[in-house]
């Protein structure tokens, strides 16, 4: 997850910087297409973990299977984004579009660890 915390804040200081310069959507697009990368291979490690996970306590699927699907639409979500980057339009638009998708990454995570995190409680002693 350090690979795409860094790369959500190359992301940050790209979308703060000045959006009417030449580069801007340019630069946005590249830092996008940086977090797509680390995100991606975030999933593909994670998937194996929370596959012992559920292995572990089958009554975790359901959750863990939409917070997949919510992990896959959220790269779609990159991947629009990365291609809204190419077009003329809104700067701010797209602004706001990528500090809402950050904060789904974010929160995403957040699901994540606490999927992991009662799953072992459980495992420790907790009731289910």
């Amino acid at each position: 997850m350090h690979e795409v915390m860094t790369a959500i804040r190359s992301v940050e200081r790209a979308i703060t910087s000045a959006p009417h310069s030449p580069g801007w959507r340019k630069l946005v697009g590249n830092r996008l297409t940086g977090l797509r990368g680390a995100y991606i291979l975030y999933l593909e490690h994670s998937m194996g973990s929370s596959a012992a996970t559920v292995d572990d306590s089958p009554w975790l699927s359901a959750r863990m299977l939409r917070l997949r699907r919510d992990q896959a639409k959220i790269a779609d979500e990159i991947d629009r984004l990365i291609d809204t980057c190419r077009q003329h339009g809104d700067a701010e638009a797209l602004r706001y579009q990528v500090v809402d998708l950050l904060g789904r990454v974010v929160r995403s995570r957040q699901r994540e660890i606490g999927l992991i995190y009662e799953s072992v409680d459980v495992d420790l002693g907790g009731e289910q």
